[in-house]
């Protein structure tokens, strides 16, 4: 292996200094000119030799690269993504892989624990991996791979804070055409740098789609070879949560495109699989239904294994499983009990438009399962992805996705997932309260989740209480004082409920009046929707509900302020009331989004639904005492 430690920062090719650039704040403008400027002028070798480490350089990377400073909310930074595709000497492809990363404490496993499997047909080398300080930049220790379960395995452990860890790997297939992949060029982490190289002989050419965006390559060509280098610069985390559905920014590639290569590859056979254990197929012995249900979920349970993007292997005979792997074994195991349930994809870009041919294309896999009537099966789908348990209908995550897959005669079919309607993801909170003459509340409070919520607050099958208490958290930012949290499933969905120890008030001036702080229902991701811009695709349809019952005390005189209804018309619309007795004061308010897709001209509606929203859930309740 050689490193150079004075070497330039990886990916920064002679005559292409500046790169395309994604999700720049204003903060980091003025830095990354001056990161520009600095590295313009550098260039590294177009790939590195057989067992060599492509090149990279720690120290200029702590000077010139941004830290927690900049991305205070991170826990990680890609500061290197490097992927380089070059002929092996056997004829074949190999695929030279380097990760740089400025890490902290709470760092997600998947990026300390890194599983290697050999590609199909060939084989797969670790060629580096090592920890440095990020203090002063000094390499502390090498992390030596080991062999589990047909995987090289390398795991980063006791290290300090913060820290840099680097890895890189060689994979090397057998096929000479195999110049072609998908590279993701977004993470759940920011990547402050990605290149991807392809070196090809001089007569060869690669078709490419970047996507969302385009993104064009610059090309080299000499005698002895053509070099596509792909360089993108501060890419945003990658957000698979919230409410609004986001496409990962992404690239393929290839030497061929072809629609009909497209329909090859989803045919393709994925060999010998394990037999299903008597626990999976257990609950057949019911009905199909039940015996659906149970393998899917006894699937989901199993331990789940994250491998590098695009990386492909034998299916082992027990788990971990990637959740890849855990579709296709549901596929044979349930045509095995009669069950017909074909492999779908999303795919990144529209097979109509004859993509770059890879196999990397069909990464996202689901099942279109049949639905169920009771007992009896129907001749409708339900589109499921193991992104959460399996409760009969279609995954929340699918809802309005194209899907892809092949028909009965081969050709390739096209089919959209049905989007639910609003009410069936319903989200409702009630608060039954009293105040006392101190203006503390008390009481209980329970929330009823129904469809798509379920999933999306507590994918857990069976959650345990300190998930409850972690979507408490997403739902109530200002809740401090509570204890009995129960959650348990019912006919109309899942109950989560919790007792309110105390919730203090606010004391008027002179002692004769009160403000009541009910607990702000205020869910965090329906807040960040009122900061979104441009067109949006939500990830389902909803209703969310709100109402507190306020019990006041016997020497409450009046309410000063019952306020006013508000109300906003369409498919998105918002009403709130405050009604006043005596002793009693309740208030409800009520906002449904029955659409999936927000035009550029219904986003000034949904903010103002949310400001609405937001005000109602953190208005005070006005009482005058007698005194």
């Amino acid at each position: 292996m050689r490193f150079d430690e004075n070497a330039a920062v990886s990916g920064e090719t002679r005559g292409h200094p500046h790169g395309p650039v994604c999700g720049i704040g204003m903060r980091l403008r003025r830095f990354l000119a001056a990161w520009l400027l600095l590295t313009a002028a550098l260039a590294l070798p177009a790939a590195a030799q057989d067992g060599e480490v492509l090149e990279y350089s720690v120290a200029r990377m702590r000077q010139l690269n941004p830290d927690f400073t900049t991305y205070p909310d991170a826990q990680g930074i890609v500061w290197l993504r490097r992927e380089v595709f070059a002929r092996s000497d056997k004829g074949g492809v190999e695929r030279t892989h380097l990760w740089v990363i400025l890490g902290r404490r709470g760092l997600d496993d998947r990026w300390l624990t890194w599983r290697i499997p050999d590609p199909a047909g060939g084989r797969a080398e670790v060629l580096q991996a090592c920890v440095y300080s990020f203090d002063t930049g000094e390499k502390l220790r090498d992390v030596t791979p080991t062999v589990e379960g047909g995987l090289q395995t390398v795991s980063f452990r006791d290290l300090p804070e913060p820290f840099i860890l680097a890895i890189a790997w060689r994979d090397v297939a057998p096929d000479a055409l195999a110049f072609e992949d998908l590279v993701w060029l977004q993470e759940s982490l920011p990547v402050w740098e990605s290149n991807v190289e392809v070196h090809l002989l001089p007569s060869q050419s690669v078709v490419f789609r970047a996507f969302p965006q385009e993104l064009e390559p610059e090309v080299r060509r000499t005698p002895q070879e053509a070099v596509y280098s792909w360089r993108v610069i501060n890419a945003a985390p990658f957000e698979s949560k919230g409410l609004v559905r986001s496409r990962r920014s992404g690239l393929a590639f290839s030497m061929r495109r072809e629609r009909a290569g497209l329909i090859r590859l989803m045919r393709s056979d994925a060999g010998e699989l394990p037999n299903a254990p008597d626990a999976a197929r257990a609950g057949f012995r019911r009905s199909a239904e039940e015996g659906v249900k149970g393998l899917l979920n006894w699937l989901f349970l199993q331990p789940e294994l994250h491998l590098p993007d695009g990386a492909q292997r034998k299916v082992p005979d027990a788990a971990p499983w990637t959740r890849n792997e855990k579709l296709l074994l549901a596929k044979a195991w349930l045509a095995q009990e009669g069950v017909d349930a074909p492999i779908r994809w999303r795919l990144p870009v529209e097979p109509e438009e004859e993509p770059p041919l890879s196999r990397e294309l069909l990464q996202d896999a689901l099942l279109e399962l049949p639905a169920f009537h009771g007992k009896q099966r129907t001749r409708d789908s339900v589109f499921y992805d193991m992104s959460a348990p399996f409760d009969g209908g279609s995954s929340v995550s699918l809802q309005g996705e194209r899907v892809f897959g092949l028909s009965v005669d081969g050709s390739l079919s096209r089919k959209e997932v049905p989007v639910s309607r609003a009410a069936a993801n319903r989200l409702f909170a009630a608060m039954e309260l009293k105040m006392d003459e101190q203006g503390r509340l008390t009481g209980a409070v329970r929330l009823l989740l129904r469809g798509a919520w379920i999933s999306f607050l507590l994918p857990q099958q069976s959650p345990a209480e300190t998930e409850a208490r972690a979507a408490l958290l997403e739902l109530f930012p200002d809740l401090r004082h509570y204890e009995d949290v129960q959650c348990r499933r019912s006919g109309e969905g899942l109950e989560l409920s919790f007792a309110l120890k105390e919730k203090p008030g606010v004391a008027g001036i002179g002692g004769s009046g009160l403000l009541a702080v009910p607990p702000a229902f205020l869910p965090k991701a329906f807040s960040a929707l009122g900061g979104q811009s441009g067109p949006l695709e939500l990830r389902f349809p909803f209703v969310l509900e709100q109402r507190w019952t306020i019990g006041l005390p016997r020497s409450a005189e009046r309410i000063l302020d019952e306020g006013e209804t508000k109300r906003t018309p369409d498919r998105i619309n918002y009403s709130d009331s405050c009604k006043a007795w005596r002793h009693r004061v309740v208030g409800s308010a009520r906002c449904e989004v029955d659409t999936l897709r927000v035009a550029e001209g219904d986003l000034a509606l949904l903010r103002r639904c949310v400001g609405l929203w937001k005000a109602f859930a953190e208005r005070h309740i006005p009482v005058q005492l007698k005194r």
